[in-house]
């Protein structure tokens, strides 16, 4: 078992996986959760009771930090997107993929980001 002084190190790594070829573009969401938010006029809080979540989930997610799948995905169903649209898979493994899963996958605006290293990777 891992100390914690090396569980807190491991944890502030880039990449929720050592080695894994899928990147998530945490910021693009942020940004776009955000922007959604605020034109509907809503607060946090009015946001976290509208889709059952805590508001502190919210907050952080508005940071590009990573927070809990279910939370990620009842947002993202919120916001009316799908979580391919934030994800890109390095080439060498998209190639291995279902051709339908890889049209979904690496948009062109996650591309962008990934290329100019704005994906929040955590």
């Amino acid at each position: 078992m891992l100390s914690s002084r090396k569980t807190k190190t491991l944890s502030k790594t880039k990449g929720a996986r050592v080695g894994s070829p899928v990147t998530f573009a945490w910021g693009a969401v942020a940004a776009e959760l955000k922007s959604a938010r605020l034109s509907r006029s809503l607060t946090i809080r009015d946001l976290a009771r509208e889709v059952g979540c805590d508001h502190t989930v919210i907050f952080r997610l508005e940071r590009s930090t990573p927070v809990a799948v279910e939370h990620l995905l009842s947002l993202l169903l919120w916001l009316g997107r799908e979580p391919f649209q934030f994800t890109a898979v390095e080439r060498k493994f998209k190639a291995r993929l279902a051709p339908s899963i890889a049209k979904k996958i690496a948009g062109p605006s996650v591309r962008k980001a990934v290329k100019a290293g704005k994906t929040g990777r955590r």
